[in-house]
């Protein structure tokens, strides 16, 4: 059996922040890609993602993928932003997203995504960590989508910070 390496995080406080991107409605699936998430990389052309991608000027930095409302928590719609965090104003074609003042877990984690590394984080860190999820957004950072691929295929693993919203309760 091999040796797991401890998960990699760190907590962090944040004031609040504006994120703008390009949202949908998204109904959870079990595995693959959210056909919502996918819409939202295939409506998006170059210019669209310059853009966006130009508005970055603030931590977190990157493209982020954001997972936002009830249905984060208990499996059910939610909203998800393609988006980067910005002072800037929102252009007409982006929405925002104002994330309140939180603490933060920032687990570093390789994607593509799999159950088990699910299960470290909600079966094995949380219930030892003190800490329980809260009401917020869930950030991933990173990475970056490939403008005009049908499925965004990763062929090999990347380097992703998922960014969960927390509360010290013990």
């Amino acid at each position: 059996m091999s040796q797991q390496r401890p998960m990699k995080f760190r907590i962090e406080q944040k004031n609040a922040f504006q994120l703008v991107g390009v949202s949908n409605r998204v109904t959870p699936v079990d595995s693959g890609e959210h056909p919502g998430v996918e819409q939202v990389w295939k409506s998006v052309d170059h210019q669209t993602y310059t853009q966006l991608k130009s508005l970055n000027n603030l931590e977190p930095y990157g493209v982020l993928h954001v997972s936002f409302g009830d249905g984060v928590r208990v499996k059910g719609d939610y909203d998800y932003y393609m988006s980067v965090a910005s002072t800037e104003p929102c252009p007409e074609n982006f929405s925002p997203l104002i994330v309140p003042a939180l603490t933060w877990v920032i687990f570093e984690v390789k994607i593509p995504w799999e159950k088990e590394k699910w299960h470290r984080i909600y079966g094995e860190w949380f219930p030892s960590s003190g800490y329980e999820q809260v009401v917020g957004p869930m950030i991933q950072v990173g990475p970056e989508i490939e403008i005009g691929l049908e499925k965004q295929l990763l062929s090999e693993e990347k380097e992703v910070e998922l960014w969960i919203p927390v509360l010290k309760v013990r």
